[in-house]
């Protein structure tokens, strides 16, 4: 799975966050080398209430996997009150999400510990210097430490009325984002692009910020294995989800293609969950 971009913006007078990721998704062979198809889903809504969306970029079971450990988190703070307590709720947030990637990682440890060498890892701690040779017994140590969690996630949503952007990366560092965020193989390229301009979340409207998106993401497919299909999702504060329409995904092709950002037209958008079209942008 290869490039998520989420950014914030201000659209009818609220906290916006667009997501875009392209649809791609290698299968087959020991590194998934083999082929490549466009029909991934790489956006999920996280929680009961659904305020929250987590972008994918890694194995897709792993993925899977660590948002699994990261749902309770992400469903308590959303339910949180916030008000004077919100530092605290951010504090505890952060600190929940990288529990749960500890977690993970261990079992991600054990897993691999026990598939080569039949042992448990409490097995290994306390008879390895024993059962293999100083050399042996330290290339599985390093082994050990090059493991990741296999998944980079983006979660993206509300709280008090205001957006909010976390990354969590494959070392289980999680990182508060400010503006925007972007992973997955394609995320150098487009990093490059989005850093070109200054960017404030406070005053940027949606077209702006979809252009620049578009723009990102239109450059990253310079990457082999970044798709060339689009999918958008615009999600607003209190007002619910947008895609882009026919009309939209036209303006922004001519806008791109022309490095001008199209004036706001209410044609552009339409209310649904997300929208996608092959080839966009290509």
């Amino acid at each position: 799975m290869t490039l998520y971009i989420a950014a914030e913006c201000q659209y009818l007078d609220r906290w916006t966050v667009v997501h875009c990721c392209d649809s791609r998704q290698e299968k087959g062979g020991l590194f998934e080398e083999l082929i490549g198809s466009e029909d991934a889903t790489k956006i999920r809504s996280v929680g009961s209430a659904q305020l929250f969306h987590a972008l994918l970029s890694g194995i897709p079971t792993k993925c899977t996997d660590l948002i699994t450990g990261c749902r309770r988190a992400i469903e308590e703070y959303a339910m949180s009150p916030g008000g004077v307590n919100s530092d605290l709720e951010i504090s505890q947030l952060l600190e929940s999400l990288r529990s749960a990637a500890a977690k993970r990682k261990k079992e991600i440890i054990n897993h691999h510990v026990e598939m080569a060498l039949g042992l448990s890892l409490q097995e290994f701690l306390n008879t390895g210097r024993d059962k293999f040779t100083v050399d042996h017994y330290n290339q599985l140590w390093s082994e050990i430490r090059n493991l990741d969690l296999g998944a980079d996630l983006i979660f993206s949503g509300f709280h008090n009325k205001e957006s909010i952007v976390l990354r969590l990366d494959r070392a289980g560092q999680v990182h508060w984002e400010n503006n925007y965020s972007v992973v997955g193989i394609g995320s150098d390229i487009a990093l490059v692009f989005l850093g070109q301009r200054d960017y404030d979340c406070f005053s940027i409207g949606l077209m702006d910020c979809l252009f620049r998106i578009l723009e990102a993401k239109h450059a990253a497919q310079r990457n082999r294995h970044v798709g060339e299909g689009s999918l958008i999702l615009i999600a607003t504060e209190g007002v619910g989800r947008f895609a882009l329409t026919n009309k939209g995904w036209d303006a922004f092709e001519k806008a791109v293609a022309s490095g001008k950002v199209p004036a706001f037209d209410e044609q552009f958008i339409e209310t649904g969950s997300a929208s996608s079209r092959a080839g966009m942008l290509a």
